[in-house]
């Protein structure tokens, strides 16, 4: 989210390069909605810009553990 926007919203217009934080933001809402490869590439792409950001490692972590149940 940014402010109170949905990414998608703001994403889409391409207003902005979206961020490691939008991506990670971006794969914890495909997992809420149970979309776990969406999911992992959004945490990838949030990765492809910190390799050691925690959140995103975690998050990627578990939609992993998510697809393999």
């Amino acid at each position: 989210m940014r402010g109170n926007e949905p990414y998608w919203r703001w994403a889409s217009k391409g207003e902005m390069e979206m961020t490691k934080e939008d991506h990670y933001n971006r794969g914890m809402e495909f997992y809420a909605e149970d979309k776990m490869d969406e999911a992992v590439k959004a945490c990838q792409k949030a990765l492809e810009e910190d390799s050691n950001y925690p959140d995103a490692l975690h998050a990627l972590a578990m939609a992993y553990a998510s697809i393999d149940r």
